[in-house]
């Protein structure tokens, strides 16, 4: 069921929010959007935070726990048919360019 919210299109648009440590950052990222589909993903105008495409994979049998092609461990707080929130954190050592911290993304579709 998880699998089947997750895989569509998710932008930033519409009640959508990006925040580090607490402060918007949503600005950052005008026009972002997340389009998911059975393992891979892509994105626009997602600067820092994500690459333009990638993979992904469940962790375990969570239906809140996924991890990315480049090591990204991603929590899943909130997952329905019109919004998602997740949180990830950057540290010094996994950030390439942008500013390390705890990542939390409301996203809508």
């Amino acid at each position: 069921i998880a699998q089947a919210l997750l895989e569509c299109n998710w932008t930033i648009a519409n009640g959508g929010s990006i925040t580090l440590d607490g402060s918007d950052v949503s600005s950052r990222y005008d026009g972002f959007s997340l389009d998911i589909e059975d393992g891979t993903f892509t994105t626009t105008n997602a600067g820092s935070l994500f690459p333009a495409n990638g993979t992904w994979t469940w962790v375990g049998t969570s239906d809140n726990q996924v991890t990315t092609g480049n090591g990204k461990q991603i929590t899943i707080t909130e997952l329905s048919g019109t919004r998602i929130v997740f949180n990830f954190m950057k540290t010094d050592q996994n950030v390439a360019a942008g500013v390390p911290g705890n990542y939390v993304v409301t996203l809508t579709h």
